[in-house]
């Protein structure tokens, strides 16, 4: 594709959109120094900022139609770093929070029979298993409002699924209903 000005962002940025991987090599090496910075401003660890790094880039991958001007792509990075530690900082709250609880609740219930542990057991995968016959939409719906660690909102599932907000729930309650029919054609209930 031709010559490479690595002081010109924006003549970068065109040739990644024209499919020039050289040029996105170049561009990489010219803005994971920024995205390093803001990660070690905040004290993540070597394995937590390369993590943070590749989930900038993809992002910046999907949205590089978006960036216009130098200016806006250094700025551009620079939130999308800062959300991205800050997402992961809240799914580490997530996980350590549900992990006391789960811990505090192994101490306080006492253990169940063989049979108590097998029902349970039994229960888990019938409902995965009826989950996994679920429409695409639906599964996905689901999954996102009961069990994604991000804890995603609304307009986060709205913008995922392709779903309005005020939808949601009416989509919600029509998943539920196909999952409960789901399961019971299976027998579940019996």
């Amino acid at each position: 594709m031709g010559t490479y000005d690595s002081t010109n962002l924006i003549s970068l940025v065109k040739q990644c959109r024209e499919g020039d991987k050289r040029a996105w090599e170049i561009l990489v090496r010219r803005i994971t120094p920024l995205i390093f910075s803001i990660c070690h401003d905040v004290e993540l660890s070597r394995d937590e900022r390369y993590d943070v790094l590749g989930q900038v880039l993809l992002l910046l991958l999907e949205h590089l139609d978006n960036v216009k001007s130098a200016d806006k792509l250094l700025s551009y990075v620079a939130t999308m770093t800062r959300r991205e530690i800050y997402a992961r900082h809240r799914r580490s709250l997530y996980f350590r929070n549900a992990r006391d609880t789960m811990i505090e609740q192994m101490y306080q219930a006492q253990p169940g029979t063989p049979d108590e542990i097998f029902e349970q057991t039994r229960t888990t995968e019938g409902v995965m298993q009826a989950m996994a016959l679920l429409p695409k939409r639906d599964y996905e719906l689901l999954y996102a409002l009961f069990f994604d660690s991000a804890q995603p909102s609304y307009e986060d599932i709205s913008a995922r699924l392709g779903i309005g907000v005020p939808t949601i729930g009416s989509a919600r309650g029509r998943a539920l209903r196909k999952l409960y029919t789901i399961m019971k054609r299976r027998n579940f209930f019996d």
